[in-house]
């Protein structure tokens, strides 16, 4: 009697099937969809990834429990499985018309016909009403906008569902545009709102642009921002896609202005003046000459490209100035000066440059020189030695 039951136990623990979760020492590994959703009185399809990692092939059977009375299509299915293979196990289940809406227990199982070697994964199935969001704007928008300007953009969302559904935002974007949320809720980086059956409601965001900083951004440029809603109830998705564009910003600046030029008495040279469209759309340059200053005394001109006084003259070269420059692009323009016949003398003028027909944003930079009278001597004394002297000389 002892020996049967001895045998009877050890014939039960033999054929019991082996029950393991997926980790990283089993052949069988299984990959379940993000969220498992059905709706009363309708067909939901629902699958999982599993990932062979034996060493010969094998067949895998997908089996499914569930504690409500629902009725599956491809449950206990079987798919070959090469070593190292991936498939997909799908199917697809019927919610009688009656079902209570609640979260319920799916118990996936995975077996492996050769051994009974079992691998499980518990999700969690969401029985819900359908969800019913939409945004108002169907269609992409573009928004155009002054640099260095907070924007405020806002849509409208209804919801049709017949439930509560608790909607979360999220903004998808490639820029480095400051930007947030003008909701009361917010979580992390998110924003949501509780949305009651057949209701319409708001989404407002801000977003900064950015001042233009040589030349970017570039004008009737900008970047796209895509605002995304994910229903709570069964997690479904809309968007909504909205650019901006930079206005044209007209501006220069005076990168440099070469030091250290000295001229001879009644010599000329010319001083380098880098100048650059520091705004973000093509633009030509005007230039002047102005606020002579002559060995430290202001002279009254009027600012032209060409200045004549005291002896002195100043003119403006390779100004270009009906040539377009892009933005953020440079060009070397120079100021010629012929000084004086003096041995000495100073000489201060300013450049003034501006976006042409756009005085409001001039800016100025002072170039110097002066006559440097260079008085150079040599001197060679060769001595002689007087080796005699004859009667009557010296």
């Amino acid at each position: 009697m002892n020996n049967k039951r001895i045998a009877f136990i050890l014939l039960f623990i033999l054929t019991m099937p082996f029950i393991a979760d997926a980790d990283s020492t089993t052949r069988i590994e299984i990959t379940p969809m993000e969220n498992y959703v059905a709706y009363p009185g309708d067909i939901a399809q629902h699958y999982v990834d599993v990932e062979y990692l034996g060493e010969e092939a094998t067949t895998l059977k997908l089996q499914l429990e569930i504690g409500t009375q629902f009725t599956f299509s491809g449950n206990g299915q079987e798919i070959l499985f090469n070593a190292g293979e991936t498939n997909r196990f799908l199917w697809t289940m019927t919610l009688p018309q009656s079902t209570s809406y609640a979260n319920t227990t799916l118990e996936i199982s995975i077996i492996d016909t050769s051994d009974n070697h079992t691998v499980y994964s518990n999700v969690t199935l969401q029985i819900t009403a359908p969800s019913a969001i939409q945004f108002g704007n169907n269609q992409s928008s573009t928004f155009v906008i002054d640099p260095g300007i907070t924007t405020n953009v806002a849509t409208n969302i209804t919801s049709n569902a017949s439930l509560p559904d608790n909607v979360t935002f999220s903004i998808d974007t490639a820029s480095n545009w400051n930007w947030g949320w003008t909701m009361d809720s917010l979580v992390g980086d998110d924003s949501t709102l509780l949305m009651s059956p057949n209701t319409m409601d708001f989404v407002r965001i801000w977003v900064e642009a950015p001042v233009v900083i040589d030349g970017a951004p570039l004008a009737y440029e900008g970047p796209t921002f895509t605002l995304i809603g994910s229903s709570g109830l069964d997690y479904a998705i809309i968007s909504w896609d909205f650019s901006f564009e930079i206005t044209a910003y007209r501006n220069v600046s005076i990168d440099s202005v070469e030091s250290n030029v000295t001229l001879e008495p009644g010599g000329n040279d010319r001083i380098d003046v880098v100048v650059r469209n520091t705004g973000n759309t093509p633009d030509t340059i005007s230039m002047m000459l102005g606020d002579i200053v002559i060995n430290g005394v202001a002279k009254e001109l009027d600012r032209s490209d060409r200045l004549t006084i005291d002896g002195w003259t100043v003119a403006l070269f390779n100004g270009f100035e009906d040539t377009l420059l892009f933005p953020n692009e440079t060009r070397t323009i120079q100021i010629g000066v012929e000084a004086p016949p003096l041995t000495s003398g100073t000489l201060a003028v300013d450049l003034f440059i501006q976006p042409t027909n756009f005085q409001f944003r001039s800016v100025q930079q002072t170039a110097y020189t002066e006559i440097e009278w260079v008085r150079n001597v040599a001197e060679s004394i060769q001595p002689t030695d007087c080796l005699y002297v004859q009667p009557g000389e010296s």
